[in-house]
C-alpha cells in the first residue's frame, strides 16, 4: 500500500477508541446519533455487531484508512429483519467529505454484500437535511423507497437491488481486507 492509497480493513474491537472519537465529531454525530455524542457502549456495540456480521462472510464492518491519515471514515452493512436485505451505513470524516469516498465505500461494501449471493436488496436511509448522503445513495444507483421517521426529522430511505444496472457513472471499489 502506498502512502495515499486508501483501503477498507475489518473493523474490530482494538478500534473503539478511533471509531468513537469519529462519531463523536460533531458534523457526523448531527446526522449519525441524532444531535448528540454517542456514547462510548454504543460505539462498542456498532463494532461488536459488525464483527459478527463478519463472521458471516459478506457483511460487517470495514474502517477507510490509508498510511498518513489513518482512520477517516468506516462503512457497514448488516442483516434486516426482512429477509435477503442488509442496511447500509456510512460515516466519513468531515476533513474528507467531497472526495467521492463516501460513494467508493458504499459501492466497495455493497459489492462485497451482493457477491456473498444470500443478500439481493441493501436499503440505506438517512434524515432529510443530509442532503449529502441521499446524494451518494443516488450516485450508488440507489433509488427513492418511502419517507420515514427519524428520531430528530423526517428521513428517508433509499433502495438497491442486487440485479439493478451499474450506476452511470461506476463508482471505484476500494482494496478490501
Amino acid at each position: 500500500m502506498t502512502d495515499l492509497e486508501w483501503r477498507l480493513t475489518r473493523g474490530t474491537q482494538h478500534d473503539v477508541i478511533r471509531l468513537h472519537q469519529l462519531f463523536c465529531t460533531p458534523a457526523v454525530y448531527r446526522y449519525l446519533a441524532d444531535g448528540y455524542p454517542p456514547p462510548r457502549s454504543a460505539t462498542e456495540a456498532w463494532i461488536q455487531r459488525g464483527i459478527d456480521d463478519q463472521q458471516r462472510g459478506d457483511l460487517g464492518l470495514w474502517l477507510l484508512q490509508n498510511k498518513p491519515t489513518g482512520l477517516a471514515g468506516c462503512v457497514r452493512t448488516h442483516l434486516l429483519d426482512a429477509p435477503e436485505t442488509a442496511e447500509l451505513t456510512y460515516v466519513l470524516h468531515p476533513d474528507w467529505w467531497g472526495r467521492g469516498l463516501a460513494t467508493s465505500m458504499g459501492w466497495t461494501a455493497t459489492c462485497h454484500a451482493f457477491a456473498g449471493g444470500r443478500i439481493v436488496q441493501m436499503i440505506a436511509g438517512t434524515d432529510e437535511p443530509n442532503t449529502a448522503s441521499a446524494a451518494v445513495m443516488r450516485r450508488l444507483g440507489m433509488r427513492y423507497l418511502r419517507a420515514t421517521q427519524n428520531p430528530r426529522w423526517p428521513g428517508v430511505e433509499y433502495v438497491r437491488q442486487r440485479d439493478d444496472p451499474p450506476p452511470d457513472p461506476l463508482p471505484s471499489l476500494l482494496p478490501i481486507s
